[in-house]
């Protein structure tokens, strides 16, 4: 497989995504939209990815699907598999059996890329009850892995049976319609139709939890970061570029220090850190 150039920049806007979701995490105040480092996150993932593969096609007509998954296996897991022994050791000494026997649920789920549907199934994100769920984190790293899971086989169907148009067409209605499904499923009406009563069950009115959770809900942001790949890379630094990154890192730092936890996300609220992160890569 080809690897893409590395760019450092991609790693500076990494490290204010991490420590945003840090800060939150630690519970200062004036860091109460932290969690967008998340959504940051997303967004160079789906740049990263739709880079790498395109890229791969573009060199050798094909693309190693073996080789692909490898790499996110060798890059996630270990880290993955050292968080949760640590995490077992801790819970051994200090979990009481029912805490104990819920954290194998986490376990299980966080292995199998599933924790997001793992912890939407229990409660909220934003509540009491997240401290007693040492894993809870690892439903961004589901999202992530589901993604990587789908959109390599759609991409590379329509790079190599269809256009690059095709491509990028498929990425803006993918991501117009997750954006969009979002706004609709929060409106307030569909929770109280029958349908969705009977496809959701007591989870019905649970929306909120719904689209932050769930994978269909965050596609616009890694479309954001996957339309990138389309746009022409300039050749030189300009001022033109200067600007456009101070008003992505604007974007980003207004989401961390005006969003709370009561703020609709992800939704259209969403879009400010997303944005920024696209400005600035």
């Amino acid at each position: 497989m080809i690897s893409t150039k590395y760019v450092a920049g991609i790693d500076g806007l990494r490290a204010i995504a991490v420590m945003t979701v840090l800060l939150f995490h630690v519970g200062l105040s004036a860091f109460g939209g932290g969690y967008v480092g998340v959504d940051v996150f997303f967004v160079i993932s789906g740049y990263l990815i739709t880079n790498l593969i395109t890229d791969e096609v573009k060199r050798t007509g094909t693309f190693s699907y073996k080789t692909f998954y490898a790499r996110r296996v060798r890059r996630l897991f270990p880290a993955l598999f050292a968080t949760i022994f640590l995490t077992f050791v801790f819970a051994v000494l200090m979990f009481t059996p029912q805490h104990f026997q819920r954290f194998g649920g986490e376990v299980i789920s966080s292995i199998f890329s599933v924790s997001n549907f793992f912890f939407w199934n229990e409660s909220g994100y934003f509540n009491t009850a997240s401290e007693f769920k040492p894993l809870l984190h690892t439903w961004s790293l589901s999202v992530e892995e589901q993604f990587y899971l789908f959109w390599p086989i759609a991409l590379v169907f329509l790079l190599k049976r269809k256009s690059k148009k095709a491509a990028m067409t498929a990425i803006i209605l993918g991501g117009i319609t997750s954006l969009l499904l979002n706004i609709v499923v929060t409106n307030g009406g569909i929770s109280t139709t029958r349908w969705w009563q009977a496809l959701m069950g007591e989870k019905a009115s649970d929306t909120l939890s719904l689209i932050y959770f769930f994978t269909p809900f965050r596609i616009f942001e890694f479309a954001i970061g996957a339309a990138l790949v389309w746009i022409p890379k300039p050749q030189e630094k300009t001022l033109k570029l200067d600007v456009l990154m101070g008003i992505g890192l604007g974007l980003i730092f207004y989401s961390v220090f005006t969003y709370t936890e009561n703020t609709l996300f992800p939704s259209y609220n969403a879009l400010a850190p997303c944005i920024g992160a696209a400005l600035v890569i």
